[in-house]
């Protein structure tokens, strides 16, 4: 493994400039590795297809000159319809190997989906209006120490055990204690 300071990031539709030369450059080249993946969530098939490029060419490499590889992730998520999504990621890591990128990606919009989205839409700390000093870090070191609780205690639904603990203070304090 590579040693340093190397990133993996995501490009969005905010860097306009950026995408649509990551566009040229997987349209004109052919992918260094590819890796698929399919499964089933929520009783739909999903594929992730990932595809990793040389990044090191061209206008691309004169303004990130550390930049070296390209992800494309494509997810098909089949149901009544189906859906595709491409995403697009940068790196100045060697690696070649798409299913090093996936199980990476993958891992990280774990923890999005596990604590940045109950933290948003659970605990609407997105509308919280509390907006000066240590408030805003407070209520979201508070909010993390809360689902850690939850899911410490086996809890898959945080919503569902917080229910449980409004409706029952003794298992509320039982919690806490363990």
């Amino acid at each position: 493994m590579e040693s340093g300071n190397y990133y993996v990031a995501q490009v969005k539709g905010n860097q306009p400039k950026l995408l649509n030369r990551i566009h040229q450059i997987i349209t004109t080249q052919d992918h260094l590795d590819f890796f698929e993946h399919k499964e089933r969530q929520k009783g739909k098939a999903v594929t992730w297809s990932v595809f990793v490029y040389e990044a090191h060419v061209g206008i691309l490499h004169k303004e990130w000159a550390d930049l070296r590889r390209i992800i494309q992730v494509h997810k098909i998520v089949e149901g009544a319809e189906s859906k595709h999504n491409d995403r697009y990621y940068i790196s100045n890591l060697k690696n070649t190997d798409a299913s090093f990128y996936h199980q990476g990606i993958r891992g990280h919009w774990g923890i999005e989906n596990k604590l940045h989205w109950v933290k948003d839409v659970i605990h609407k700390e997105d509308k919280n209006r509390i907006r000066t000093g240590n408030g805003p870090l407070n209520m979201s070191i508070m909010s993390s120490i809360a689902i850690n609780i939850h899911r410490n205690n086996g809890s898959d639904s945080i919503l569902n055990s917080q229910i449980k603990c409004c409706c029952d203070i003794r298992a509320t304090l039982n919690m806490i204690r363990t």
